[in-house]
């Protein structure tokens, strides 16, 4: 175990037995651990994060947790009790701090196959009762998280187009662009309703599901993208991440566990803009440009909507 992780783990109150790093997480980089017979993630977070933005995960996990005891993983304060991420100067790059977190482990294992019709409503009804607590619940002052709304959307554009300029002619850069103006008009729409505005997961996807032992309740993990947006959103989230044929059970165990109010029409929009938003995401990575180039052929050939 390295020395660091060891030093933050004790930050955090806990003397560790060993750590493992895990694969995968373009936003962190992050080590399972065990200390006091239960185990625990560390996260080192990458360059730039922002300390009020994390501390922001932290309280909205922190009053998940105590909903959705075990579906969700909980903050680790640290040892003085503190809600917040810790600073540790990188001594690989000239001592800049680098900001750290610590969660609970949630138990489960991720599905071997594609999800199945009754997994589908029940990642559905996991993400309405996600929905239903960000509705109910109320945000103390500074808490600070991005925003899914038009602006972000043509931010995402704008650096998809900045890092896979070569992968497509400028016409089709023109026509993407288009697309996005419409589907950012119906965004915009969605918006608007009140009761289904509030506090987004933003990537459900299979990585960032863990299922029980007998594969039929989902857990939720991963909220480093979680922000404020349209419920309908999060939705198309999930299904762009989901086979088509999926769609309708997802909607289906949503609606068994929400009144909230999603107009269904404007899933294509979203689910396009959702896969946008996911790329310019990827695209900050060269070791993902290669296979996001026939992604983004994909893409303009999927927005009928427009």
């Amino acid at each position: 175990m390295s020395r660091i992780v060891e030093e933050v783990c004790n930050a955090f109150g806990l003397d560790c037995m060993f750590a493992e790093p895990l694969r995968g997480g373009l936003e962190s980089q992050s080590w399972k651990v065990k200390a006091h017979g239960r185990h625990f993630v560390v996260r080192q977070h990458r360059q730039g994060s922002v300390a009020e933005e994390i501390t922001s995960e932290l309280i909205w996990l922190d009053h998940l947790s105590h909903l959705f005891s075990g579906l969700v993983p909980s903050a680790v304060r640290q040892r003085g009790g503190a809600l917040q991420p810790l600073r540790r100067p990188d001594v690989d790059r000239g001592g800049q701090n680098i900001l750290w977190s610590m969660l609970t482990w949630v138990e489960g294992e991720h599905l071997p196959d594609a999800a199945s019709v009754s997994q589908a409503e029940a990642i559905g009804a996991l993400l309405a009762g996600l929905h239903e607590a960000s509705r109910r619940w109320r945000p103390p002052p500074r808490f600070v998280r991005p925003s899914y709304d038009p602006a972000a959307m043509d931010r995402a554009l704008a650096s998809l187009q900045l890092n896979m300029a070569p992968a497509l002619p400028d016409l089709a850069w023109r026509s993407l662009g288009h697309k996005v103006e419409c589907a950012n008009e119906v965004l915009a729409t969605c918006l608007d309703v009140q009761d289904s505005v509030g506090l987004l997961h933003g990537d459900v996807h299979d990585g960032n599901l863990v299922w029980s032992s007998d594969k039929t309740q989902p857990r939720l993990i991963d909220f480093g993208r979680c922000g404020w947006g349209a419920f309908a959103f999060d939705i198309a989230v999930a299904q762009h991440f989901l086979p088509p044929t999926l769609w309708t059970p997802l909607m289906v165990g949503y609606r068994s566990s929400s009144t909230l109010t999603i107009t269904e029409s404007a899933l294509p929009a979203l689910r396009f803009l959702a896969a946008m938003e996911n790329f310019a995401n990827l695209s900050e990575h060269e070791a993902e440009h290669d296979g996001l180039q026939s992604e983004l052929l994909w893409l303009l050939e999927q927005a009928d909507f427009a």
